[in-house]
């Protein structure tokens, strides 16, 4: 999904040209390479495999929360205590079938079983 560029890793810094960083092994997804209009080859894991398949993303959601903590004492609010910030992605992809195979295996080499 990356494109080869010239980027530091924002975890150590450490200059990345692919999808792990070389030095502290952070993973890299580039969500602007996903269109939802354009079908995609994406490799994912389904139990102890890992198979590639041709989907396209249908949707996504970004949530954002900072919803406050209230602390109680005897029943009654003592302090309201602010939470850290949360955001969730969320993502719906729709497999397309090639020749009526859902996915296919990849082995241990990267190559196609």
């Amino acid at each position: 999904m990356r494109k080869k560029s010239e980027l530091n890793c924002p975890n150590c810094g450490a200059p990345i040209t692919g999808e792990y960083c070389p030095y502290c092994g952070s993973v890299f997804y580039d969500w602007a390479a996903l269109d939802t209009n354009e079908p995609k080859y994406v490799k994912f894991k389904l139990g102890d495999k890992v198979v590639m398949a041709k989907a396209i993303m249908r949707d996504y959601t970004l949530t954002y929360d900072q919803t406050p903590a209230t602390v109680y004492a005897n029943d009654e609010p003592f302090i309201t205590l602010s939470a850290p910030p949360t955001m969730t992605i969320a993502t719906e992809f729709e497999v397309i079938p090639e020749n009526g195979v859902m996915y296919k295996v990849i082995d241990e080499k990267g190559d196609i079983a």
